[in-house]
């Protein structure tokens, strides 16, 4: 499980519905981003990374709390 994809969207004071909503997509599939389930495509994690103010590889391939 990702807690940066989740700690970013926070600290930014957006909700997962609000995220979704900016970033073209539904509100599950930001969830499972944040779980680590599935991965965004190179464009949405493009997007992703610029409203988070986090890196395009920390979206693509986010620390795993074990290495964090």
């Amino acid at each position: 499980m990702s807690t940066l994809l989740r700690e970013a969207r926070k600290k930014k004071g957006l909700t997962q519905a609000e995220l979704a909503a900016a970033l073209g997509r539904d509100q599950s599939s930001i969830s499972k981003y944040e779980a680590g389930e599935i991965r965004p495509d190179v464009d949405v994690a493009k997007r992703y990374a610029e409203l988070l103010d986090i890196s395009v590889v920390d979206v693509l391939y986010p620390p795993s709390a074990e290495a964090a």
